[in-house]
């Protein structure tokens, strides 16, 4: 299937209309605005919360009986900027619903735990998740990924939570041109860094005197 990023949102109470309204329109400009390699954002929104007991809709976590009220997934394949985007995303939305939270799997590794919860822009480890990828790790015997994992989740728990791979790989994107960053500064800026500097396409406060 290729490298995919997963992001649910829990909670358990419907979605607003209003807030439902302004997370769909910024999902519909940062496909619009942006290049995505293999896919774009794809988040559905449900009319009611709904668990992996009792709906057949998709979810990344079907051992989580939490009520969801949106979920998706977008293949990135080695696009780690898509997978920037994505993060970038989700954080927002968690700002939205700050009584929700996002969780948010990466089968790559721009997401050193590889599984973070937001709440209201602010990034966690999600343990539960991380130690039933501990068990497997254990369970089939890769001792020197477990040890390269347990790293890079201890690190994640001091507050670094991505991989820096470097803004210079994306030079070329349209987006990250049009901020006039020198090589220098595209040479050492990591991705999560550049996605603070744009002017994103979610800024929809103009909606509330629609």
């Amino acid at each position: 299937m290729g490298r995919t990023l997963c992001y649910e949102v829990i909670h358990d109470k419907p979605l607003p209309y209003e807030t439902r309204r302004e997370i769909r329109l910024a999902e519909l400009m940062l496909n619009h605005h942006f290049k995505w390699t293999c896919e774009e954002l794809s988040l559905e929104y449900f009319e009611q919360p709904e668990t992996p007991a009792t709906s057949d809709k998709y979810f990344s976590d079907t051992r989580n009986p939490s009520p969801r009220i949106a979920t998706g997934f977008t293949k990135v394949r080695d696009d780690e900027w898509n997978a920037a985007l994505i993060v970038g995303f989700m954080r927002w939305v968690s700002t939205r619903l700050p009584e929700a939270s996002v969780s948010l799997y990466d089968e790559g590794d721009y997401l050193l735990p590889g599984y973070v919860l937001i709440r209201n822009g602010r990034f966690e480890v999600d343990e539960t998740r991380v130690a039933r990828q501990r068990e497997y790790l254990k369970s089939q015997k890769l001792g020197e990924y477990l040890a390269r994992y347990d790293r890079w989740v201890e690190r994640a728990r001091n507050g670094e939570f991505f991989n820096e791979y470097a803004a210079w790989e994306y030079a070329s994107r349209e987006e990250i041109e049009a901020l006039g960053l020198t090589r220098e500064e595209m040479l050492k800026a990591p991705l999560d860094e550049v996605v603070n500097r744009l002017v994103l396409p979610w800024n929809t406060e103009w909606l509330k005197a629609a």
